[in-house]
C-alpha cells in the first residue's frame, strides 16, 4: 500500500475517533478480543488480514485507537470535562462533545503517519508501542501543564515499590514464562500480549494486573533465544520497567503516558539489537 493510502488515512480518522468514544482501556480491551480472534482464524488455516489489518490496523490497533483515546482524555481533562486528565477508565463517549471525538479521530490520522513514518526505517525497536510513545508525549506536551516528566518532588523516587518488589517480581516471572510458553507452541509472538490485553476489560470493576508489556517483552525475548526461562527474566524486567516509567512520568503529571509502551520500546530494542 502507499504511504497516503486514502482508506488508511480515513480509516485512522475513524478508528481514533472510534477509540476515543470507548475510552482508553476500552479500545484496548477490544484490540485484545480482536487479536485474539485473528489468531484463531491463522491457526484454523484462514487470512490474516484480521490479525494485520484490524486488530493492529485502523480499527483496534493500539497505536491508533489506544493512542487516540489518550491524546482525546488529555484534551477532555484540559477543558476540566474530566475529574483528572489521567482517568483512562472514562469512556470519551459520556462528554457528548464533538471537540474530544474530534481530537481522537485527528491523533488517529496523525498516529498512522507516525507509524507509517517508523515502518519504513530499519530501527531495531516494536514500532506500534514507539508511535505510542511519540504521540503521548506530543498530547502531553500539547495539552498538559506540567511539562514532560511532571512536577516531581524531590522526595519522589522512581524505583519500584519495595513493600510489593516481591509480589511483582514473581508476578512477571510467571506471566513471563506462560507467555513464552504460548508463543513456543503457537508461534505467535502477540498471543500473550492479546490475552493481557483482553483481561483489562476488569479494570473497570477493581484492581487487576496489567501485564500486556510482561507478556509481549518475554514472547519477543522467548521468540529470539528459544528459551521460556529467558522470557521469564524479560517478563521480570518489563513488570519493574513499567513501574519505573509509571513513577518518572505519570506520578506529578497532568496527562497520561503509557508505562507499558515505554516498556515494550524499550526491551524490544535490547532483545532486536542483542538477542536476534
Amino acid at each position: 500500500m502507499e504511504f497516503f493510502d486514502i482508506n488508511l488515512v480515513l480509516a485512522s480518522f475513524g478508528g481514533g475517533l472510534f477509540g476515543a468514544s470507548l475510552g482508553v482501556i476500552g479500545a484496548f480491551s477490544f484490540c485484545g478480543v480482536v487479536i485474539l480472534t485473528g489468531i484463531a482464524a491463522v491457526a484454523s488455516g484462514g487470512s490474516d488480514v484480521i490479525l494485520k489489518l484490524i486488530a493492529f490496523g485502523p480499527y483496534f490497533g493500539p497505536h491508533i485507537s489506544f493512542a487516540s483515546a489518550v491524546a482525546a482524555t488529555a484534551y477532555a481533562g484540559k477543558k476540566e470535562l474530566l475529574d483528572g486528565s489521567k482517568d483512562i477508565l472514562v469512556p470519551l463517549y459520556k462528554t457528548k462533545r464533538f471537540d474530544v471525538l474530534l481530537v481522537g479521530g485527528i491523533f488517529g490520522v496523525l498516529n498512522y503517519i507516525v507509524n507509517t513514518l517508523l515502518m519504513q526505517t530499519n530501527i531495531p525497536i516494536d514500532k506500534v508501542a514507539f508511535t505510542i510513545v511519540i504521540t503521548n508525549i506530543i498530547a502531553r506536551l500539547v495539552f498538559g501543564r506540567a511539562g514532560l516528566f511532571g512536577k516531581l518532588p524531590k522526595e519522589n523516587s522512581i524505583w519500584p515499590d519495595s513493600s510489593t518488589f516481591g509480589f511483582n517480581v514473581l508476578l512477571g516471572f510467571a506471566v513471563g514464562l506462560i507467555s513464552s510458553f504460548a508463543t513456543q507452541i503457537t508461534g505467535s509472538e502477540v498471543i500473550g500480549f492479546g490475552i493481557s490485553a483482553f483481561t483489562l476489560i476488569f479494570l473497570f470493576y477493581d484492581e487487576f494486573p496489567v501485564t500486556h508489556h510482561v507478556s509481549i517483552c518475554a514472547a519477543y525475548a522467548a521468540a529470539a533465544t528459544g528459551s521460556i526461562l529467558v522470557g521469564g527474566i524479560f517478563g521480570i524486567l518489563a513488570i519493574l520497567c513499567g513501574e519505573m516509567f509509571g513513577n518518572l512520568f505519570n506520578s506529578n503529571a497532568d496527562t497520561y503516558i503509557d508505562p507499558p509502551a515505554l516498556t515494550i520500546a524499550l526491551l524490544s530494542a535490547i532483545v532486536f539489537i542483542f538477542l536476534k
